[in-house]
């Protein structure tokens, strides 16, 4: 499971001080086989220095897979599904646009129909009342 940002960032700050740690531990091994002069304890201080460099190094990569996990995780997925239903989304709303726009038509070409149905009918009530009228 992805940790929280904060806390990725108090794990890197902590293995940064580890390694300025390990790097000052280094300096004084250094110092020390100067004042000892002893081959074998130069070659116990490259171990050791050799050791917590790797590890060091295990821990960076451990926090970098952290964070690439967490990008993952942000990030959408199947972005070719997310597509493909918004396309499947947006036809299934163009053809209920089109049914509408369908049904509308037929509403408006009945609606004038009767319309000038009507209106004829009244101009023929009223052509017949001028006539009565003349």
């Amino acid at each position: 499971m992805a940790e929280r940002p904060d806390m990725q960032e108090i794990k890197r700050e902590s293995i940064l001080k580890k390694e300025e740690c390990g790097e000052g531990k280094a300096q004084q091994s250094a110092e020390r086989f100067t004042a000892n002069g002893n081959h074998d304890s130069e070659i116990n201080e490259l171990k050791h220095n050799l050791e917590r460099f790797a590890e060091n190094v295990t821990n960076r990569l451990e926090v970098l897979n952290e964070e690439v996990i967490n990008i993952k995780a942000n990030k959408v997925y199947n972005s070719n599904e997310v597509l493909e239903d918004m396309v499947n989304d947006l036809k299934n709303e163009k053809a209920n646009l089109i049914k509408e726009n369908t049904v509308l038509r037929e509403t408006n070409e009945t609606l004038r129909h009767h319309g000038m149905s009507n209106l004829k009918s009244k101009m023929r009530e009223l052509k017949s009342e001028q006539q009565s009228l003349q």
